[in-house]
């Protein structure tokens, strides 16, 4: 009976290791650093060619189709009182890439936590709006920021990126502060 509750609490911390971290509404490390010059969009930055040449040969190696597990964070609640809410289930994902966008994905989900399911397009290396990037042929580490109108207004959408591929293993994780705080992530477990 030890063993069985061993097993399942080693099966439970590894499906829960490579979830996001990040306590809901801490400040992003770009927004620690630079203060108010964290919302001026005029510093991104030119792709090297070094930087081109690893982010092809990462998109000719995860192109195509790929399966496995998401886990998705969303941060709700006031600043005082956030509330850490956390969705896991099976996906399906088709990598590629775009004019505007160095890394695409479209995803089929199904969440068991909510018990939703659907579609969604991931565009997490947007071409124009690069903060930061750090690649080799086998990963990528990235932020851009873009602004998104909400009503009346706008605010700030930071997305960082950390993918990685090892063999026919890939995990790709996203996390996305809004006008500098954390706000949600995503998490894909994939394998061919």
């Amino acid at each position: 009976m030890k063993k069985l509750a061993l097993t399942a609490a080693l099966i439970l911390a590894s499906q829960t290791t490579w979830a996001s971290n990040i306590a809901c509404y801490s400040k992003s490390s770009d927004f620690r650093k630079t203060g108010e010059q964290y919302f001026e969009l005029d510093n991104n930055l030119k792709v090297s060619i070094r930087n081109k040449n690893n982010i092809k040969a990462i998109n000719k190696a995860i192109k195509g189709n790929w399966s496995g597990k998401i886990i998705e964070t969303s941060c709700t609640g006031s600043d005082k009182r956030p509330k850490r809410e956390v969705d896991r289930g099976t996906v399906k994902a088709s990598f590629s890439s775009k004019n505007n966008s160095l890394v695409v994905a479209r995803i089929q989900k199904k969440m068991a936590t909510s018990k939703t399911s659907g579609g969604d397009k991931l565009e997490p290396l947007l071409r124009d709006n690069i903060f930061s990037l750090n690649t080799s042929k086998a990963s990528i580490f990235s932020s851009n920021k873009i602004r998104q109108k909400v009503g009346a207004g706008s605010r700030l959408v930071e997305r960082v990126l950390d993918l990685s591929l090892k063999g026919d293993t890939l995990v790709v994780n996203i996390d996305e502060y809004a006008n500098g705080v954390f706000v949600n992530s995503q998490t894909l477990h994939l394998s061919r």
